[in-house]
Parts: structure tokens; C-alpha cells; sequence
């Protein structure tokens, strides 16, 4: 996931509301900017030092979950009858350096809270960890993403799991 699309993805999952605050109030500044011209300093000063302070509450808050900061790594996912497995693959070694080998964070089935289809993926919430993002572009032929989905749907609906 690029981080350009997490940041829209954090900012549509957990931001509204105070995005909307800063919307009502560049609007009202814009309106008694009409009277003086320095509530049009005021809402620029809302631009320019309140929204940078909204997105780094955001990232600290959301970004740097264990399951979500994966997705800007470069990885694979293997969903399996139980577990969820995200393979993170290794940063090229520099010169001199052996190869690590590929590291695995399991999460199992039964910590997928819900999930949420997208214009260009499926996001998987894992509840306080964070959230899952697999692309379309990533599941191979038109079968998978249905699999994926039907088989999310069963886990959902299965009374036989136990969610914490």
C-alpha cells in the first residue's frame, strides 16, 4: 500500500470527525473574513498548523499499529483454514552483508473483526492491531478475490469461532 493511500485510508477510517471540525471552522473564518481580514489569517493559520497536527496524530495513533504499519512494507500475504500469514520480505543487504531471510507475523482468523471492500481493495480490521490491505490487483484471476471474500464471510458468520 502506498503511504499516499494509507494516509486517504486513515484519514476516511478515523479522521472524519475532525476533519469536519476543521471544515466548519475554515468555513466560518472564511465567512468573518469578509469583515476582517484577519480571520483570513486565522483559517490559513488552521491549514497550515492545525492539519499537519491532525495527520501526526493520526499516524502516531493509527499508522504505527503492528498490523497496518506492515502494509507499507513490501509483502506477501498466505491465508490458510486458521491464520492469516504476512511474509515481510527483506531489504536487499548491503555489501559485505549476508541475506536475511524473509520474517513471518501470523495473525489468526479468529482476530479479523470485519472487513471493507474498496474502490481498489479489501481492507481486513484486526481490531486494536491495526488493518490488512490486499490490493485486487494482487489476488491472481477473477476466482481469488471471491474466494477471499466468500471464505471471510463464513468466518464471520461461524458461530464455532471464538473472538476476543
Amino acid at each position: 500500500m502506498p503511504q499516499g493511500r494509507m494516509v486517504l485510508r486513515l484519514v476516511g477510517a478515523h479522521g472524519s470527525p475532525w476533519i469536519i471540525g476543521l471544515a466548519s471552522l475554515l468555513l466560518a473564518a472564511a465567512i468573518a473574513s469578509a469583515a476582517n481580514w484577519m480571520f483570513a489569517v486565522a483559517g490559513l493559520m488552521l491549514v497550515l498548523v492545525v492539519a499537519p497536527g491532525i495527520m501526526g496524530v493520526l499516524y502516531f495513533a493509527y499508522a504505527l499499529k503492528p498490523a497496518t504499519a506492515l502494509n507499507v512494507l513490501p509483502h506477501q500475504l498466505l491465508f490458510t483454514d486458521s491464520e492469516v500469514t504476512v511474509i515481510i520480505d527483506p531489504m536487499k543487504p548491503l555489501e559485505g552483508q549476508e541475506s536475511e531471510e524473509p520474517k513471518r507475523v501470523v495473525f489468526s482468523l479468529s482476530e479479523i473483526k470485519e472487513t471493507a471492500a474498496y474502490r481498489d481493495g479489501l481492507s481486513i480490521s484486526l481490531g486494536p492491531k491495526g488493518f490488512l490491505w490486499v490490493p485486487y490487483y494482487s489476488l491472481e484471476g477473477a476466482g481469488a478475490l471471491r474466494e477471499l471474500t466468500e471464505g471471510l464471510r463464513q468466518l464471520q458468520a461461524s458461530p464455532s469461532v471464538e473472538r476476543s
